[in-house]
């Protein structure tokens, strides 16, 4: 009986050591999740100014890329790219930039900006033709 009494013991000690162990990796885990949503912020909470301070916007062609035009007699350097995609509408500069830029087919555009092929076709034709405009190279109607 008393052999049986000291193993009984022994997994009592056993278990309550358990017990205590999980009660204070609990307790730590708890403190360190209160402690990290104290740190955060969901982007939902926050303003809109505070997003904005948070995004990027890339700017394209902004100072140092330069359109020149060694087709015709005369040769334009320096024309400002940058101050002709500024004259575009947003939507337009981002489906130029794709398409030329990057070389994205129609279709390709249309899948990243969230289009059909028909609308990135007609922003990116039209948006041609407001840049010739600009340099130019097609007359004003």
């Amino acid at each position: 009986m008393n052999s049986s009494q000291s193993d009984l013991d022994i997994v009592h000690m056993f278990d309550s050591y358990i017990k205590k162990t999980l009660r204070l990796n609990a307790r730590l885990s708890y403190k360190r999740k209160r402690a990290k949503l104290e740190r955060e912020v969901y982007f939902s909470d926050l303003s809109q100014r505070d997003l904005l301070s948070l995004s990027v916007c890339d700017r394209y062609f902004e100072k140092d890329c330069f359109f020149s035009s060694l087709d015709s007699g005369d040769c334009r350097n320096s024309i400002d790219l940058g101050e002709a995609l500024r004259t575009l509408s947003q939507r337009k500069q981002e489906v130029v930039i794709l398409s030329i830029g990057y070389g994205y087919k129609d279709i390709e555009v249309a899948r990243v900006l969230n289009l059909t092929p028909d609308n990135a076709r007609f922003h990116r034709t039209s948006a041609i033709k407001k840049l010739k405009e600009y340099f130019g190279v097609l007359p004003n109607e």
